[in-house]
């Protein structure tokens, strides 16, 4: 249930501020992931980045989806839509500006897990 009220709530959000082609939740309500792409549909690291920095300032640690039993308080679940609602908004923003999500972060960039070197 709480999976997919979150994949619910956020997918529509995302295609409300017009951001579906870049952000959306996907999977089992159960294990649900959030993917970060570029308009053309290529994975964004920097994206990705973005939305964990600003998750965070926002006071959600969400770097992946694990949903547990805590999750079922009304009040944890309210904080994190509070806290989507305000990171979508900022990404809206920063791509209605124009910047690159790589000019827009604080911090170093997630890499791949995956790499030929680290």
């Amino acid at each position: 249930k709480t999976g997919s009220e979150i994949i619910d709530f956020s997918n529509s959000l995302s295609r409300s501020l017009g951001l579906e082609k870049i952000f959306l939740f996907n999977g089992f309500s159960c294990s649900p992931n959030y993917m970060t792409t570029s308009e053309s549909g290529v994975p964004d690291l920097f994206l990705r980045t973005f939305f964990q920095e600003k998750m965070l300032q926002n006071g959600v640690m969400m770097p992946y989806v694990a949903v547990s039993h805590a999750h079922s308080k009304p009040e944890i679940i309210e904080k994190t839509k509070s806290a989507l609602t305000e990171t979508l908004r900022e990404i809206k923003s920063t791509v209605e500006s124009g910047r690159s999500f790589e000019e827009a972060l604080t911090g170093p960039s997630i890499k791949p897990v995956f790499r030929k070197f680290n």
